[in-house]
């Protein structure tokens, strides 16, 4: 008898280290994430909670998932005024009619001005 408790134990005592370990290591990837996010990003505006690591990765996701929208939208701003830009290269090229140019001209930049807002 005395020697099953004594597996019994050391059973317990080994998942209790493999259970500590991967513990461990959860922490180490929040303190990682949590430090590179706050690095990367200065205006994370959310809060850090030591101890609750789960909540500082979801924290920390949520801050780059939000920059990345931000970056998307902004890059397809960028995207709409390249093509208008292409478009008036190309209708140079087409016609040779200034007040035509210039009326085109207004319009797409009119387009790209309401579209920023």
């Amino acid at each position: 008898m005395p020697l099953f408790f004594l597996s019994f134990l050391i059973f317990y005592l080994l998942g209790y280290v493999f259970l500590r370990k991967i513990v461990d290591q959860i922490i180490a990837i929040s303190r990682t994430i949590t430090e590179r996010t706050k690095m990367d990003i200065s205006d994370a505006s959310y809060p850090f909670q030591a101890g609750d690591e789960i909540h500082d990765i979801i924290h920390s996701f949520k801050v780059l998932s939000e920059q990345v929208q931000k970056n998307l939208g902004e890059l397809y701003k960028k995207v709409a005024e390249f093509s208008t830009l292409k478009e008036l290269s190309d209708l140079c090229y087409a016609t040779f009619d200034v007040e035509e140019l210039f009326h085109i001209t207004l319009e797409r930049a009119l387009k790209l001005v309401t579209m920023r807002r």
